[in-house]
């Protein structure tokens, strides 16, 4: 079989048996999340894309020979994958076929008798079976356990990785978020070779830094909300006007140029700074006053126009002119 494909709820998985069971894509609710940095003829001649089991070897090697479990192995005269340095680097499966054990709607089984090629033991001579088992679940999605079971008295070593290339649709990576539980930092050299150091590592999450800072999300001036039984904030003077109940910024329209002979432009106040507030017009303050400060108001303000003889213009009376009788 060149494709298989498994579904269950809102996932999709397309495995290729022939591509030495190569996750090929994956899918959340028609979302693709299985990136392809390289073609399916560059995965074939050794290069690492999609999702591909990496055998028997993960990750890279110092040098062109090794030793495991007692036996020596030089792979200098073998055509194996390599990184830009020169190092080998992802095993030796170069997309070697599976056969198909068992596949369903939402399982494949597949295996690879590793003892079976002669070429491949030459760079890992340890005869082994590679059992692939893929399950995709409604609720937990793609669930993938290999198995590395040996055919002879010879030990197996084990160092072989799944290698994903993967891609979120729906985000630019800038704002991916990556989180990962307790494990061992591996430290490594210049070339990502292994040191033998490993530290502890807590779990950790990564989060992309896009919150405004603290010093502006503290800086905004808060708002009551509407029927809110919180007081008001008490109003700041303005700067050379102390006694200014306005708190507007000076970038206000009600906003009064300094006179030059350092008086106000306004005529009739007196000086109290250039950012004095004019005064309110006549009448304004009259609506928000208690009935009884309104009637001494109106009393005061009718008793500057009374005429002499006591009386409010407007209740004066033109004496009316009677003809006399010629």
């Amino acid at each position: 079989m060149s494709e298989i494909t498994l579904r269950a709820g809102k996932y999709e998985a397309t495995f290729r048996p022939d591509a030495a069971m190569l996750c090929a894509s994956f899918r959340h609710r028609g979302d693709e999340y299985v990136a392809w940095p390289r073609t399916l003829d560059d995965f074939r001649a050794g290069r690492a894309t999609a999702i591909p089991l990496v055998h028997p070897w993960a990750n890279r090697l110092a040098s062109d020979s090794y030793r495991a479990v007692g036996v020596d192995v030089s792979l200098a005269s073998l055509t194996l994958p390599r990184d830009p340095n020169g190092l080998l680097i992802h095993g030796n499966l170069f997309a070697v076929p599976f056969e198909v054990q068992q596949a369903n709607d939402t399982r494949v089984v597949a295996h690879l008798d590793y003892g079976a090629h002669a070429d491949k033991l030459r760079a890992f001579p340890f005869p082994h079976t590679v059992t692939v088992d893929a399950r995709l679940h409604p609720t937990r999605g793609l669930n993938i356990v290999t198995q590395i079971n040996p055919t002879s008295d010879r030990a197996v070593p084990i160092s072989f990785g799944w290698h994903p290339f993967v891609k979120l649709p729906a985000a630019p990576r800038a704002e991916w978020e990556l989180r990962w539980p307790a494990c061992e930092h591996v430290e490594v050299d210049d070339h990502l070779i292994p040191t033998g150091k490993r530290t502890p590592q807590p779990a950790q999450r990564c989060a992309p830094s896009t919150s405004p800072p603290a010093s502006a999300t503290h800086s905004a001036p808060r708002k009551p909300a509407r029927n809110s039984r919180m007081p008001p904030r008490p109003r700041k003077p303005l700067p050379g006007n102390p006694r200014s109940p306005c708190s507007r910024p000076a970038s206000h329209s009600n906003r009064q140029e300094p006179d030059p002979s350092g008086r106000r432009n306004h005529p009739g106040i007196r000086d109290r700074g250039p950012w004095s507030r004019a005064p309110p017009r006549r009448g304004t303050r009259a609506k928000t006053m208690p009935a009884h400060h309104r009637r001494h108001r109106e009393n005061r303000l009718e008793g500057r126009h009374r005429t002499q003889n006591g009386q409010h213009p407007s209740r004066l009376q033109t004496p009316k002119v009677r003809g006399v009788a010629g």
